[in-house]
């Protein structure tokens, strides 16, 4: 185990100004880019935590574990290799309301490498990661391969989005924006199963992947109103572009081989 501060940057996204990509340092002379660039920006969150597990968490490729575009984007990735840094996030990123609507904190799906680099036996995936005090047992209280819950109650979160910002909702405009959110998820686990079993190309899914988010947006924004909309998303726009880099998406895709696309995805069959 080596302790280091472990810090989360955000740099203006090229594609939307609205956007910022994320990444994550050490004060050991890491730097992981979180498939990005890696150097630059301003500091969002920092805080002591074993840099051994931070980079164990980062692989492959300092992507920790997240499909591009799929099961997260940088937000996600830098989250999880941040998480043995009493579980700091990057939620003050511009776009991270967008992100977080679609794949949560962590990403979707399963994250079998937490479990791995927080076990006391590593294995090929996480060769050379450190596990905490206490071997096994962390792995068990603060290993689990789940990322967390992907179907948290529309309800109970914009409770709480609301009370974080001090913005009263009632009980109607809660179930309107709870509605939108089911609707956005509905579309999106359906594209992704679309995409995992070769009925739409990956263009195909970022397009319809922006439609939806844009119809999610525009139907927040009306329901919550302007200001409200703008302080609970941090910006009055509705446009996802630049939500996902489409170069970077498209490459990543490309790289993936047949045998690994089928499924790959937050789940392989249709809901």
């Amino acid at each position: 185990m080596r302790i280091a501060e472990l810090t989360g940057w955000a740099i203006p996204a090229a594609m939307n100004q609205n956007w910022d990509h994320t990444y994550v340092t050490s004060s050991l002379g890491d730097a992981w880019g979180c498939y990005g660039r890696s150097a630059g920006g301003m500091r969002l969150v920092w805080h002591p935590g074993d840099r051994d597990v931070a980079d164990c968490l980062a692989r492959p490729d300092q992507m920790a574990g997240i499909r591009y575009g799929v099961t997260g984007v940088c937000h996600q990735m830098a989250n999880r290799i941040l998480y043995p840094a009493n579980r700091i996030l990057v939620s003050t990123a511009r776009g991270y309301p967008w992100s977080r609507k679609l794949w949560r904190d962590y990403g979707l799906g399963p994250w079998p490498e937490r479990t791995g680099c927080y076990s006391s036996e590593p294995t090929s995936s996480t060769a050379g990661g450190s596990s905490p005090p206490g071997g096994r047992r962390a792995a068990s209280s603060r290993g689990s391969a789940v990322a967390q819950d992907d179907h948290l109650d529309p309800h109970l979160d914009w409770r709480r989005t609301a009370a974080e910002h001090g913005i009263p909702l009632t009980g109607p405009v809660i179930d309107r924006l709870a509605a939108a959110d089911r609707e956005l998820k509905d579309r999106q686990t359906r594209l992704i199963f679309r995409l995992d079993n070769h009925l739409i190309e990956p263009d195909t899914y970022l397009a319809e992947l922006n439609a939806a988010v844009r119809d999610y947006l525009r139907t927040a924004r009306s329901v919550l109103g302007g200001s409200a909309y703008t302080s609970i998303f941090g910006s009055d726009a509705t446009d996802p572009g630049g939500l996902i880099d489409q170069d970077v998406f498209l490459a990543s895709e490309a790289a993936r081989s047949p045998a690994t696309r089928p499924g790959g995805g937050a789940g392989g069959a249709m809901p």
